[in-house]
């Protein structure tokens, strides 16, 4: 029997793990929204706000999914950890486009409460399985990936005031 190489994974990465939970919880939530409505309808956003917010949201998912696409294809050819571009700002882009932007655009359009939680639901599974991914580019990447893993964030931009690698203030002496 051929032993499982661990450094290897599809090019899904961990998505599968935390997307089909995700999508087991839209596709009951929306269910539930149209059997039960209008129990969970938001009715102060009216479709026109709606559609121009989910527009604005997936538009950025799109932009930020398919810029990060395109970085770790060129670093998977070339074998390199990509730190750069979205990678910059947090070490998982492409789960953050659809947790954070492409998802949370598609439950605007719904303008339903029930439905409104699913990215919420995409972040927890997305953290609970991200430490299999990490641990194989630690695996691959060694010390490299474990400096870049404390200057970035996982899922969340890392914004210049709440990075990890900055220096703490100077305390005053009082005299």
């Amino acid at each position: 029997m051929k032993a499982a190489n661990t450094t290897e994974q599809t090019r899904w990465g961990i998505g599968p793990r935390w997307g089909l939970p995700t999508l087991t919880y839209v596709v009951a939530a929306i269910a539930v929204h149209y059997a039960t409505r209008p129990v969970f309808d938001i009715e102060w956003l009216s479709l026109p706000a709606a559609a121009i917010a989910s527009g604005c949201l997936l538009l950025a998912g799109v932009a930020l999914w398919a810029a990060s696409g395109a970085k770790l294809r060129r670093g998977r050819k070339t074998g390199v950890l990509v730190t750069d571009g979205p990678y910059s700002v947090m070490r998982h882009p492409l789960y953050a486009a659809w947790i954070l932007l492409m998802l949370p655009g598609a439950c605007v359009m719904f303008r339903s409460w029930i439905v409104l939680p699913a990215p919420v639901v995409a972040y927890v599974t997305c953290r609970l399985h991200l430490s299999a991914e990490e641990d194989l580019l630690r695996q691959r990447y060694g010390e490299a990936f474990e400096q870049y893993r404390r200057k970035t964030n996982g899922l969340l931009p890392a914004l210049p005031w709440w990075r990890r690698d900055r220096e703490p203030a100077p305390t005053r002496k009082d005299s």
